[in-house]
């Protein structure tokens, strides 16, 4: 999805449209089109754009059992006793919440910098990303601002029993 054009209000009746280009689009049925940009109209839209995640090479994924990305999570077997994610991005803020009420008690989110800045690096209503933090907060979840994930002085390697991994933050 490479941007929004024309977008288009009009206050009288709700209606709400935008011109999507180069974007995947699907029929009915859930077949790829070959269009690449669609009027889309409605009193809400919604665009899903996806997400892929992006393995950083500081980052031993490949060393540990227990280290894990958006896509392999789902892999995990077990309920762990603690759990920390790098980055204030959506869904890293969904793990966070998801694993806060499966019951792990400790979780922490990393913000390189302020929730504030990175917030608004995602395009969210500062309302809103307030708000959110709030919930996070309150249900428990640790979000550490200005804190990333130095170095990882230990790391288990597969297979083995130890749980913990040692940063350096």
């Amino acid at each position: 999805l490479e941007k929004f054009e024309n977008d288009l209000d009009n206050p009288e009746d709700g209606l709400r449209s935008v011109t999507v280009s180069n974007a995947g689009l699907l029929d009915k049925d859930g077949n790829l089109l070959d269009q690449s940009e669609a009027v889309v109209s409605g009193t809400k839209v919604l665009v899903c754009t996806g997400s892929k995640s992006i393995r950083l090479p500081s980052i031993p994924f490949e060393q540990s059992h227990r280290i894990f990305d958006s896509d392999t999570i789902n892999l995990l077997g077990y309920l762990p006793r603690s759990v920390t994610i790098s980055g204030l991005g959506i869904i890293g803020i969904e793990f966070a919440n998801i694993f806060n009420a499966l019951g792990v008690e400790d979780v922490k989110i990393l913000v390189r910098g302020s929730i504030e800045v990175s917030t608004k690096k995602l395009g969210m209503d500062m309302d809103v990303a307030n708000e959110l933090m709030r919930i996070l907060k309150e249900s428990g979840v640790k979000v550490l601002e200005g804190t990333t994930v130095e170095e990882f002085t230990y790391v288990p390697p597969p297979g083995a029993d130890d749980e913990l991994i040692e940063m350096r933050l």
